[in-house]
């Protein structure tokens, strides 16, 4: 049940928040700038009704003010959730994204 507590406060503050106090851990993960060189690439259906596609928008903005041109983001139209990796097309319009950013 810990998942859903995390997810509410999450939702209550408008984004990622720790639901507790861990050492070393911000309460907050928007108040400051990524602490990783790693680059994400993040991948959303934008028919996805649990997380909403504006959920990717946003930290895809929040790292690219940070740092821009390194991470990517790509919004599939006509996808949901899972499907974005198991739907009847994702070999075709996920897949080929996937390596790109793998190759880049």
């Amino acid at each position: 049940m810990t998942f859903f507590a995390q997810m509410d406060a999450c939702v209550r503050a408008g984004h990622l928040v720790a639901t507790g106090a861990v050492e070393g851990l911000l309460l907050s993960f928007t108040d400051r700038a990524p602490q990783t060189d790693a680059r994400f690439a993040l991948f959303a259906g934008e028919d996805h009704r649990c997380f909403l596609a504006e959920s990717q928008r946003r930290t895809f903005n929040f790292r690219h003010r940070h740092r821009p041109g390194r991470d990517s983001l790509h919004l599939l139209t006509g996808y949901g959730h899972l499907d974005v990796f198991l739907g009847r097309r994702a070999a075709a319009d996920t897949y080929p994204l996937i390596l790109e950013e793998l190759v880049r």
